[in-house]
């Protein structure tokens, strides 16, 4: 049976070893795609131009975001993936928390 500490020290490893595939970046485009064009409709078109409005300082359009989705390589990914896990990590944890592991020892 594995304590908290071993269980979040495992999972820390493991996702400062993590790497994009060429298919885990088709589905998450594919899924990403969707979402967007779900939302591309009525309230959903206004609330997404409001964001990138917000975001950007331009209203853009579909077409500029799916090329952009389109030009994400596993490459990016795996950098994103590395960035996010280089530095001093952060621990949070809800409930019994006495064998929840320092974020310093990670």
């Amino acid at each position: 049976m594995y304590c908290a500490e071993q269980v979040v020290s495992e999972l820390v490893k493991a996702a400062k070893n993590l790497t994009a595939s060429d298919k885990d970046v088709a589905g998450a485009k594919a899924r990403v795609k969707t979402a967007l064009f779900t939302a591309h409709s009525g309230c959903g078109e206004v609330q997404r131009t409001g964001r990138h409005l917000l975001m950007t300082g331009a209203s853009g359009n579909i077409a500029d975001t799916v090329k952009a989705i389109d030009a994400v390589s596993p490459a990016d990914v795996t950098k994103a993936i590395a960035r996010a896990f280089s530095g001093k990590l952060t621990v949070a944890a809800v409930g019994n928390v006495n064998d929840v592991p320092y974020s310093d020892t990670l």
